[in-house]
């Protein structure tokens, strides 16, 4: 297929130029050769021919392996503290379940990912961005459950030493998850407004990095 024009993205980095010598460009569109294609998590439309589909579908087979382990761990734990010991639930618990129901939303994305002809983008597809949004927002609330229950300890712990320690601490937990859930969910926007994506994509990773940390 011949070329009629150059396609010129100078918001893309790196790539943006011609196509990546990946294939031609049709008024200002990419057609990429295959195996190539443009579309990528928080960028909707096909630009510049600089995605790999084999590596996409062997990153997300990897990350895959530790989601189901994951999830057959939690189950376990559930399973065994529940039927085995007969204990009520407790912060550790809920902290498996929210755990276990976060690797069956992030399995679902990597299988998608995998399986599907065309990748689903997260910020396009709507299964997808829903599942990644709910998997990666549930990683916070399992790891508010396990604060909880040390900050339970500590305040125990302080209160036989004799000090005292403002109430407000054991509210730390719920606020510092319930802030970071909110960039969890900033890829839903894009389904209403697909031309800001690439923002809410920056938005995302800006806001997420701090909550890891």
């Amino acid at each position: 297929m011949a070329s009629d024009s150059v396609c010129q993205f100078t918001d893309l980095s790196p790539g943006g130029n011609n196509c990546s010598d990946r294939g031609v460009c049709i008024s200002n569109l990419c057609v990429c050769e295959p195996d190539w294609f443009g579309v990528g998590d928080f960028a909707t439309e096909s630009q510049d021919c600089d995605v790999h589909t084999v590596s996409i579908r062997a990153l997300w087979g990897i990350t895959l392996v530790p989601f189901v382990l994951s999830l057959f761990l939690c189950l376990y734990y559930v399973f065994f503290g529940l039927v085995v010991l007969r204990r009520r639930i407790s912060s550790a618990l809920w902290a498996a379940i929210f755990n276990a129901v976060s690797s069956v939303c992030l399995i679902v994305v990597a299988i998608k990912k995998i399986t599907e002809d065309h990748i689903p983008a997260i910020g396009k597809d709507t299964v997808v961005t829903a599942f990644f949004s709910v998997g990666t927002a549930l990683v916070f609330w399992s790891a508010y459950f396990l604060m909880r229950q040390v900050t339970v300890a500590y305040m125990r712990i302080t209160e036989r030493l004799g000090i005292n320690v403002s109430s407000l601490y054991q509210k730390l937990p719920l606020v510092a998850s319930g802030l970071s859930t909110v960039p969890m969910f900033i890829p839903v926007f894009c389904l209403f407004d697909p031309n800001r994506c690439h923002i809410y994509g920056v938005l995302h990773y800006m806001l997420t990095l701090p909550s890891l940390v």
